[in-house]
């Protein structure tokens, strides 16, 4: 309601009390700043306050839990055109994508498995429809996974799958002083590119494997993928090999001594250890050494002196390591490299204990049983971390070191991007428009890579079958 304010009479007639133009004014300025806004004076309408532009919460769209929150992020967000040309190895769709299971995870731990999908719009259409919580992807079969109910046995079995490997940074908390079980650091995330290192080489140099897509897990680890033809057709036996020529890190969280490489009195190491032994000593220093400080800890400093293999050298590092606690990790590891030297064990003996110690805090500790089976489920690339709600996005392997966990995009840093674009936005595109966009092209190179060379395998084909 408006409030007029008069002046009063100027002879005080009818009880009213004299006021100056000033006085008015000042009487004015106080009941403004008392808090009513809608005061006029002689009929001139005062400055309204200007009302603060209202703020939308968008606080639920970092439920990832939420089926609103995943439904969108299906609709609007996931790739399913790249992952489809990914897995298919073509833009017709082919038995790699027809005869691919793939499994639901839903709301209530319901499990669904052997669903099959024709092309990449029926993909999405039911992911859309069972608006999972997360899907796996698993492996070829020779009859349709849908059908699996109609077929024998015996025409229905794993025929392909892609080699994989799963690095998850539980493994390492007996190591790792910064962060425990779930969670993960731009500090512990030095061991990962460690182990990128180990397997990038071995994958590429020792078996000639070419289409590697590392996958971030959205919380604490990665994932590999193998895409080469040859890898898909391994054997589960030919994977176990594989497997038992990667492993090296072995034994339970109550075994001091997880590395035991044949050969420690003097025969050479498998050309395979030595570069990973060169290869890995730079994340030790900076990993282990500084940046973890490992060894400050007296209880993680005693499983180190148990690897030594002078007892008397462990017995004076104990002593001299007990009186001094302020010690680093790096002067620590230092001075034992110095006793080894006066050591009266042959020198080829510590040569080869100290590169197991290396090894055995920086190499990969691989989830064995994932790599060893063509019909393991495990993760689609882009799936959204229930826990977290970060996107399992690709890491580029040239620039692994500089990557970070903690930058991820989130579902709902996502979709809040997609609330600030224009109303008039192309839909078909939304990821392009988001910070979900590198990732994706990322994507798009290692397909192009994969495509060329299935174009330029088919054209060798039908120039042999012309010759022929």
């Amino acid at each position: 309601m408006s409030v007029a304010v008069q002046p009063p009479p100027a002879d005080g007639m009818g009880g009213g009390v004299k006021m100056s133009i000033d006085e008015q004014e000042e009487m004015l300025r106080a009941m403004m700043e008392a808090g009513d806004d809608d005061i006029e004076m002689d009929g001139v309408q005062p400055t309204k306050k200007e009302e603060k532009p209202q703020v939308m919460d968008l606080s639920h769209l970092d439920d990832a839990s939420s089926p609103h929150v995943t439904l969108a992020f299906y609709r609007r967000l996931y790739p399913f055109k790249q992952v489809y040309q990914w897995i298919n190895g073509d833009h017709v769709p082919s038995r790699l994508f027809t005869y691919r299971e793939f499994a639901f995870t839903l709301p209530g731990d319901v499990y669904l498995r052997y669903n099959s999908f024709a092309n990449a719009d029926e993909w999405k259409k039911e992911t859309c429809r069972l608006n999972p919580s997360r899907f796996e992807i698993g492996a070829v079969y020779t009859g349709k996974p849908r059908d699996k109910k109609t077929l024998r046995p015996a025409a229905f079995k794993p025929a392909q799958r892609e080699l994989v490997f799963d690095i998850d940074m539980t493994d390492y908390d007996d190591i790792r002083t910064c962060s425990k079980g779930k969670g993960i650091c731009p500090k512990c995330w030095g061991f990962i590119v460690g182990a990128m290192e180990v397997l990038e080489k071995v994958l590429r140099e020792d078996f000639g494997f070419k289409h590697l897509l590392w996958i971030f897990s959205g919380r604490r680890g990665i994932h590999c993928w193998v895409s080469d033809p040859a890898a898909r057709e391994l054997s589960d036996d030919e994977r176990k090999a594989i497997v038992g020529y990667i492993e090296v890190v072995k034994g339970g969280a109550q075994q001091a001594k997880k590395v035991n490489i044949t050969g420690l009195k003097g025969s050479g190491w498998h050309p395979q250890l030595t570069r990973s032994v060169d290869a890995l000593k730079p994340f030790f220093a900076s990993t282990v050494l500084n940046e973890q400080d490992t060894f400050a800890d007296p209880e993680r400093c005693e499983v180190l002196l148990q690897l030594l293999p002078d007892k008397k050298v462990a017995e004076d590092l104990r002593a001299y390591w007990t009186d001094r606690p302020h010690l680093t990790s790096t002067e620590k590891w230092k001075q034992m490299q110095q006793k080894a030297g006066d050591s009266k064990v042959d020198k080829k003996i510590w040569d080869a204990a100290l590169k197991e110690i290396i090894l055995q805090y920086t190499y990969p500790r691989i989830d064995t049983e994932v790599s060893k089976h063509q019909n393991h489920l495990l993760k689609a690339p882009f799936c959204i971390h229930p826990g977290t709600g970060k996107v399992c996005v690709p890491v580029d392997f040239s620039r692994a070191k500089e990557f970070d966990p903690d930058t991820v995009p989130t579902v709902g840093q996502l979709l809040r991007e997609l609330e600030a674009l224009p109303s008039e936005r192309d839909l078909g595109t939304d990821w392009e428009r988001t910070s979900l966009a590198p990732y994706v092209r990322m994507l798009d190179k290692h397909i192009e890579a994969m495509m060329r060379e299935t174009r330029s395998a088919k054209r060798e084909a039908a120039a042999q079958s012309m010759d022929f």
